[in-house]
């Protein structure tokens, strides 16, 4: 294992990962509810909790990251649209849909998620939504300086994406929409910072804590009902926020009570790899 990676956050991508499997598969409502609730979130707030963004100018910034994001967005995108335009659009569910063969090349280029745009591959959307996250946290951070400064761009953000799902706007290329959500838990595990990455918690004196914060997780996750970062449905906006991170902080702290474990660390260390392999139609 990899001395300078950090154990617990490998052990927190892999448990997200894996619902993220989860809810692409024939689940009940109640499970997809829960797993909806904040899969998504947490991959945004991992990001931001790594996040490094040490380049000196923004176009360094985005050609190394594009390297780290479209090309694989590209590759793995090609190769299931291979499969499924010489394979699966002519078995099982997808016969009879009319889905003309270029359609998922269109909306490769536009990346979106919804309407069958991405139907050979609809998890890869979360690549370019989150190459436009960070591109925009690493300008915001180049503008707000210090904590306080940070977080109140971060709630003036949500504040403008509570304000814009009045407008009934329509998905724009790339995730736009869905910038004033991703940038929220982005950053918000940004500001989480080197004060939570180390160190291992206790089953002792973490399991009282981990019941409590998923007992209130669940609550929060029904009362608001199913959410869709993917279809830009968020329910109640302060439900949606307060079930994501409250399931975040309750799955993070899961994670840092589990021990390092090799095939546990594999699966977090590849999850890139085995998100772009879910392809299952239904959305992310």
């Amino acid at each position: 294992m990899d001395a300078k990676r950090i154990a617990w956050i490998d052990n927190a991508k892999a448990i997200g990962i894996f619902l993220v499997v989860l809810g692409h598969l024939p689940v009940p409502e109640y499970l997809a509810t829960y797993i909806y609730s904040f899969h998504m979130p947490l991959f945004f707030f991992l990001s931001g909790l790594v996040f490094k963004g040490r380049e000196s100018t923004v176009l360094a910034f985005a050609r190394t990251r594009s390297r780290t994001l479209l090309i694989p967005y590209v590759v793995f995108g090609v190769l299931t649209y291979l499969f499924w335009v010489l394979i699966a659009r002519n078995v099982g569910q997808d016969i009879g849909t009319g889905i003309p063969w270029y359609q998922p090349l269109v909306g490769m280029l536009y990346s979106n998620g919804i309407d069958d745009w991405l139907i050979h591959n609809v998890p890869i959307w979360f690549l370019t939504c989150l190459l436009l996250t960070e591109l925009c946290f690493y300008l915001l951070s180049r503008v707000a300086h210090g904590y306080l400064q940070l977080l109140a761009a971060l709630v003036t953000v949500a504040t403008i994406g509570y304000c814009a799902s009045y407008l009934d706007l329509p998905r724009f290329p790339w995730g736009i929409n869905l910038i004033t959500e991703t940038l929220v838990f982005f950053g918000a595990g940004y500001l989480v910072g080197s004060g939570f990455r180390d160190g291992h918690l206790s089953i002792r004196s973490g399991v009282l804590l981990v019941l409590g914060i998923l007992g209130v997780h669940l609550v929060l996750a029904f009362w608001n009902g199913r959410v869709d970062m993917n279809w830009n449905n968020q329910g109640n906006f302060l439900l949606f926020y307060l079930a994501a991170f409250s399931g975040i902080s309750g799955w993070l702290l899961m994670a840092r009570m589990m021990p390092a474990s090799r095939i546990v660390a594999y699966v977090g260390q590849n999850t890139l790899t085995i998100l772009c392999y879910t392809v299952w139609h239904s959305p992310c």
